[in-house]
Order: structure tokens, then C-alpha cells, then sequence
């Protein structure tokens, strides 16, 4: 028959279950380490959200870096999500246009250069260019066996990179020595393009890409060598523009400048949180005015300050002066010093541009969801990005994801989780001594209940 534990046994063990379960509630309680709560309430289901970090949002956050969030279900449940990085965020955009061409082989018994001429339209007005005069034999590159002249669009899009593509045919290996140049040049072309065979189809096919800086009204292609294949063809030439777009959206900080210490031309500015400034604009109204300023920043005020840029600000020729800043590394400083020279005598107005930071996650758990921010305590809690490359190859890029904007903040722990406290008392410490006591009690008084059966 077996004995049921004694009374007082069972009172043991149930303080020490009770001691334990409170110990591990109290360190895994967001709405105490927490001092705000953000509610974020769809209107419609997702697989996916991204989750903008509104310019109040973020004067809620504590850390240096922005990280102190973390994202629960209804049901308490916490959530993984991930802080989306530049990369998926920008977009690559290309815009082809194809050019006319007219293009010749060069017989060699020829004395001089047949030239080429190409009509094109320019805007409804059809505009001839030739191709410039030049040796046919030309000692440095071998003998001009090939000529093409290609046309330039009338109007193309201001992006900041343009290539030109070309394709030749021939039946024949190529070994040639083609260079480029604007058709309205009489100089040596110094631009060399170099074509590569594509693919193993017959007749043999060729490309060739070649970084443009501006556009002329045509371009002239002079190819050297030995012998010319007697097929030899330009079969298309393409003009590709391409830029990158930042789907990443960018909110204007209005600074309230201050003067800093005594020193005449210093003046500084604080934000309210850890903004990933991307640009400061300076602006003052003093009349013929040109000083030199330099812009200092830290994220602590017990740290030394760091110089982020030197910029002039020159009221004859501009209002503003300005100053970017890379990507990487990303300034998430609170405190910022101007420092002009000549001193500026009023205060001046002051812009920082700021990236808005953006979070993502799965749609698990039971809405509505409810996002921490500010903490001393815990930073950014669930952390993941392992499911990031895979659900964009399912879904397609971020910036066609749906938003999901915080709403309706309520205070979790308070403000008063943000401040420094005293000294703590070791409460868990001395909870986990208690439990180690009671357990030794409980192991004697079972000795002892044990020797006094015997006996």
C-alpha cells in the first residue's frame, strides 16, 4: 500500500511550484519591461505585413539602435518578425530603346573612307548625321575593315547610368579591334568595345556593352583588323538607362536649434529617437553670408562627439546647405552640433531627413497584435530574417507587400520603465535562495520523517 506524502510535504511542494511559476511570469512579462504598446489591427487578411515605424513610434524607443520592440499575438504569443534591410527595398528599373543603324564593310583597295550617313528623328524632324573623316589605315589598330554609324535618341530618361549595346552576325571567328566614338568627332576614338560570341548558334552571333556619359546626336563604330568576314553584319544596337528606386519612404524632422555653450557659431539640436538620419539641411536668412560649418553627432551625451560632414553654406549663391549621408553606416545619433565659422549670429533652421525604418512578419498567431517599444530592458525580441529571401520568391518584392500602420498607443509599463533606477534589490536572487532553502527543508524533514518510521 502506498503511503500519500504527509501533510506538510504537500505544502512544501506547492509553495516551491508557486515560487517557480512566479519567477518565470515575472521574467518573461513584456507589459513590465515595456513601456508603451502599439495595436496593430488588420482590415483584411495578409500572409505577410510590413509594419512602417512611424515618426511617433519611433520616439518611443529607447536604444541606441532602435531595437527595443517586441511583436505578440492576442493571445500573448510573441510573433518573429524582421527590421527590412536596404537591399530589398530597391528596385532596378531599365529602359531600353532601339537605335537605327546603317553599317559597311571596308574594302581594303579603297584610298579613302567611304562615309556613312544615317537619317533619324528627332522629335518628328528627320536629322542626318555622317560619320567623321578618318585613315582607313590607322598603324596602332591595323587596317579599318568595318564601320557602323548609330543614331542617338532625341530624348532619353535623366538616370544616372546609360550603356549602349551592339550586336554583330558573321559566319566566321572575329578577331577585331572595334572602337567607339561620337560621330561629330574627328579626334581618334578613344572608347574600346569588345565583342563576345553568345551562345554556339550559326551564324555566329556577338554583343558588346559599353558605358555611355553623354548623348550625342550619333556614335561611330570603327572595327580594325586583318580581313573582315564577307557576311559580317551589325544586326541591332539598344540604348539601356537604368536607375535604382528606394521603395523606402523618408519623413522631414523640423530640429529645434539651441545655442551650444558659450562659444559663439556653435549651436546644436537633439531627436526625439533614434531616426536613421539620411541628410541634414541647414538654412539661414543672414544676407551675404558664406561660413564654413561642420556637424558633429554622438548617441550618448557622455561620449565624444564625432564629425559627420563639413559643408559651406553661402547665402549669395543658396539658402540651404546640405550634407548626406551613406547608407552604411547608418546614423541613428540623438545629439547634433553645428560649429560654423565665421560664427552664424541668429540661430539656424535646421531639417534632418530621415529613412523610415520598416519591420515584416508572417501573419501567425491571432490578430489584433500588439507591438513593445522603449526598454531598458529587452531589445528587439523574436528576432529573425531566416524566412525573408524565401516568402519575397514566393510573394514577389517588398514594396508590393501590404502596410500595417501601429494604431491606438497605451502605456504597458510606462515612462517610468525608461528611467534609471536605484540600485535593484536582488528579489530574484533572494526568491531563488528561498526556493533553495525550502528545498533543503523539505529534504531533511523527509530524512527525518523517514529515520523516526524506521525507528
Amino acid at each position: 500500500m502506498i503511503q500519500s506524502p504527509p501533510r506538510p510535504v504537500t505544502v512544501l511542494v506547492g509553495i516551491l511550484v508557486l515560487v517557480l511559476v512566479s519567477i518565470s511570469a515575472w521574467a518573461d512579462s513584456p507589459e513590465s519591461d515595456y513601456a508603451w504598446v502599439w495595436t496593430l489591427d488588420p482590415e483584411q487578411e495578409e500572409a505577410v505585413w510590413r509594419v512602417p515605424l512611424i515618426p511617433s513610434l519611433m520616439a518611443d524607443l529607447h536604444s541606441e539602435r532602435g531595437n527595443d520592440l517586441r511583436l505578440v499575438d492576442a493571445r500573448g504569443q510573441v510573433i518573429p518578425f524582421t527590421r527590412l534591410p536596404d537591399a530589398v527595398l530597391i528596385e532596378p528599373l531599365e529602359e531600353t530603346r532601339t537605335l537605327e543603324i546603317e553599317s559597311a564593310r571596308v574594302e581594303k583597295d579603297r584610298e579613302h573612307l567611304e562615309m556613312l550617313e544615317l537619317d533619324i528623328d528627332h522629335d518628328g524632324t528627320r536629322v542626318r548625321i555622317r560619320s567623321p573623316r578618318i585613315d582607313p589605315r590607322a598603324p596602332d589598330h591595323g587596317t579599318l575593315v568595318f564601320q557602323a554609324l548609330i543614331g542617338a535618341p532625341a530624348t532619353h530618361p535623366d538616370w544616372p547610368s546609360q550603356r549602349l549595346e551592339l550586336d554583330l552576325t558573321s559566319p566566321d571567328p572575329l578577331a577585331l579591334d572595334c572602337r567607339l566614338r561620337d560621330a561629330d568627332d574627328e579626334a581618334p576614338a578613344h572608347i574600346r568595345v569588345e565583342f563576345r560570341e553568345i551562345g554556339d548558334s550559326r551564324p555566329r552571333r556577338y554583343s558588346a556593352s559599353t558605358a555611355i556619359e553623354s548623348l550625342p546626336p550619333g556614335w561611330h563604330l570603327a572595327c580594325y583588323g586583318s580581313q573582315a568576314p564577307a557576311e559580317l553584319t551589325m544586326t541591332g544596337a539598344r540604348l539601356v538607362s537604368s536607375k535604382k528606386c528606394n521603395h523606402r519612404q523618408t519623413h522631414w524632422i523640423t530640429a529645434e536649434t539651441f545655442e551650444w555653450s558659450d562659444q559663439p557659431g556653435h549651436f546644436g539640436f537633439d531627436l526625439d529617437g533614434p531616426f536613421r538620419a539620411h541628410a541634414v539641411n541647414i538654412r539661414s536668412d543672414e544676407p551675404n553670408l558664406v561660413s564654413r560649418i561642420e556637424l558633429y553627432s554622438r548617441s550618448d551625451k557622455e561620449q565624444s562627439w564625432r564629425r559627420r560632414g563639413v559643408m559651406t553654406l553661402s547665402t549669395l549663391e543658396s539658402e540651404q546647405a546640405r550634407i548626406e549621408f551613406p547608407d552604411e553606416p547608418v546614423h541613428r545619433d540623438r545629439y547634433w552640433q553645428v560649429r560654423t565659422d565665421p560664427a552664424l549670429e541668429r540661430l539656424p533652421d535646421i531639417e534632418v531627413e530621415s529613412w523610415q525604418d520598416e519591420l515584416a512578419f508572417l501573419a501567425r498567431g491571432q490578430s489584433p497584435w500588439r507591438l513593445y517599444a522603449g526598454s531598458r530592458y529587452r531589445h528587439e525580441g523574436a528576432k529573425t530574417s531566416g524566412w525573408l529571401n524565401e516568402t519575397i520568391q514566393r510573394l514577389g518584392p517588398v514594396w508590393d507587400w501590404s502596410k500595417l500602420e501601429p494604431i491606438q498607443r497605451t502605456d504597458a509599463g510606462g515612462p517610468s520603465v525608461l528611467e534609471v533606477p536605484p540600485p535593484p534589490v536582488p528579489w530574484q536572487r533572494y526568491l531563488l535562495w528561498a526556493v533553495l532553502v525550502l528545498a533543503a527543508g523539505l529534504v531533511i524533514y523527509l530524512a527525518v520523517h523517514l529515520l523516526g518510521s524506521r525507528y
